[in-house]
């Protein structure tokens, strides 16, 4: 778990991270699936996605930097479609903007997510940084972002399971 905190906090900037401790909550209350990545003993990444009747909205997604370039995120990927053949996985991407710093590397993960099988959705989301919303499976609609979206803010809420520490 040190490592896919450590992961989580280089790979993400500031604006776009949930308190640690609220993604292991939900992770617990099973309002969430938090996986670390690994290839044999060696840690490569981690996924965190909330799952609603045949969708997943996938949070995060990194790879450890000396693992990048080798492959590992289109595996993990083809791995997860694998494991829930039946489910539209969706995420977020920021929108490609010529006045971002980061506009380069915008382009790649969004071209990275085209060549493994996500498609525009044909909505965007995001109050401070604008998303682009893709999906692989299917498209998902707006109502069912909003879905998984409330479902996830009650996992982090509320704990399903009181006898649970």
């Amino acid at each position: 778990m040190e490592k896919t905190k450590r992961l989580y906090f280089s790979a993400f900037p500031v604006i776009e991270r949930i308190p640690f401790p609220m993604l292991k909550k939900a992770a617990e209350n099973g309002g969430a699936k938090f996986f670390a990545v690994c290839d044999e003993k060696d840690f490569i990444g981690m996924i965190y996605f909330v799952m609603l009747e045949g969708a997943a909205l996938v949070f995060y997604f990194a790879v450890d930097e000396k693992s990048r370039n080798k492959g590992y995120g289109s595996r993990i990927l083809s791995e997860l479609k694998e494991k829930y053949p039946e489910t539209r996985f969706f995420l977020e991407t920021e929108k490609p903007d010529e006045r971002a710093e980061n506009n380069e590397i915008r382009l790649r993960r969004k071209a990275f997510y085209r060549r493994n099988g996500f498609e525009e959705c044909g909505f965007r989301t995001g109050f401070l940084v604008p998303y682009d919303v893709l999906s692989c499976g299917g498209k998902v609609t707006v109502n069912e972002y909003r879905k998984i979206m409330r479902l996830f803010a009650k996992s982090v809420m509320f704990r399903q399971n009181p006898d649970k520490e």
